[in-house]
């Protein structure tokens, strides 16, 4: 490594950024008017650290383009996943109720009768059973008809998960087994 002594800037940019040594600089400049700022070790030109602001620019685009596409996403598999506990807990309600026929040769008229904490009740996002609703509640189950040898069971979605899930709606199962949803969409099921 080289210790070279350059004169101003001026000077620099005339010889196009070059380092002049100790022996240039004497043919050329007064050594009195070389002064200790001059002096810097030259190892060459290294280039501007940082990001312009047409690349900031650029990864914005890309992640809001990528936002876009991820958080419906994202929503969508979430509506699902609160949809398929209501599922599970219709499921459930069917069950008790073929036992609760098999034992009274009548089907329950409330879900009191099957052992639920209340009639309608609630479930919320953990599938943990209310008995009233909270702003955790994300489905309320009911029956919507019932007599000593029919019934059908609706779970009709609460709050967000009715926005978020309105293409489904309320998924109903009766004691034949059809399952159907109040919604337009058909592999809610």
């Amino acid at each position: 490594m080289v210790i070279c002594k350059m004169q101003t800037i001026n000077r620099l940019m005339a010889m196009r950024g070059r380092p002049v040594c100790h022996s240039q600089l004497a043919n050329t400049v007064d050594e009195s008017r070389v002064t200790r700022s001059s002096t810097v070790r030259m190892q060459g030109i290294r280039p501007q650290g940082g990001f312009t602001l047409i690349e900031l620019m650029v990864v914005v685009v890309i992640a809001a383009i990528l936002a876009s596409v991820a958080v419906p996403s994202y929503e969508n598999f979430i509506a699902r996943s609160k949809r398929s506990q209501a599922k599970s807990m219709l499921l459930q309600v069917a069950d008790k109720q073929e036992q609760f026929f098999l034992d009274n040769k009548r089907y329950a008229a409330t879900m009191t009768e099957l052992g639920y904490a209340a009639n309608p009740f609630y479930i919320d996002g953990s599938s943990t059973q209310q008995a009233s609703a909270s702003a955790d509640s994300i489905y309320r189950l009911e029956f919507s008809v019932t007599t000593n040898t029919t019934y059908s069971a609706a779970a009709a979605p609460l709050g967000a998960q009715a926005s978020n899930d309105s293409k489904c709606g309320t998924l109903s199962l009766d004691n034949t087994g059809r399952r159907d949803q109040s919604g337009p969409a058909t592999d809610c099921w």
